[in-house]
C-alpha cells in the first residue's frame, strides 16, 4: 500500500491519503467511530479513490465502500463525482461493488504497484473512462 502511494506521488505528482482504517500500524485503541470519521474526512478531500485489497476482512473493505457511497451522495451539486478503483491482489472475492467502481485484478504481489498505477492514472488524466 505504501509503495503504491509513493509511486503515485513520486512518478505522477498525485497527492494521497492512507486512512487510519487501512493502516496496519494504527493505534489499536482507536475507536471505530474515530476510524470512520478519519475516513470521511479524507474522502471529502479526494477527487479519486484507489483501494488496494490483498487479504484481510472483506467486511472492512465493504465498510469503506459504503462510506465512499455516502460521501459521493453528500458532494455538492455540480462538483465532479468521485471515481473509485480497486486493485484486487488476493483470492478473496469482493461481493459488494458500487456502480462505476472499476476492479483491477492483479496477478501477483510484486506486480501490484505497476499494474494498479497503469490502470488508475489514465482515468485521472482523461486517457480512459
Amino acid at each position: 500500500m505504501r509503495d503504491l502511494a509513493a509511486c503515485l506521488s513520486e512518478r505522477h505528482g498525485l497527492g494521497y491519503v492512507i486512512p487510519l482504517m487501512a493502516q496496519a500500524d494504527r493505534d489499536p485503541g482507536l475507536k471505530p467511530s474515530a476510524l470512520r470519521r478519519d475516513l470521511r474526512d479524507n474522502l471529502r478531500l479526494c477527487t479519486a479513490v484507489l483501494m488496494l485489497f490483498r487479504d484481510g476482512p472483506v467486511e472492512q473493505v465493504h465498510e469503506q465502500l459504503r462510506e465512499y457511497l455516502q460521501c459521493g451522495a453528500r458532494r455538492p451539486k455540480g462538483s465532479p463525482a468521485l471515481s473509485l478503483d480497486l486493485c484486487h491482489a488476493g483470492p478473496q472475492p469482493i461481493s459488494f461493488r458500487p456502480p462505476g467502481m472499476r476492479v483491477h485484478p492483479v496477478p501477483g504481489v510484486g506486480a501490484c504497484t505497476d499494474a494498479c498505477v497503469r490502470a488508475f492514472v489514465p482515468r485521472l488524466t482523461g486517457g480512459e473512462s
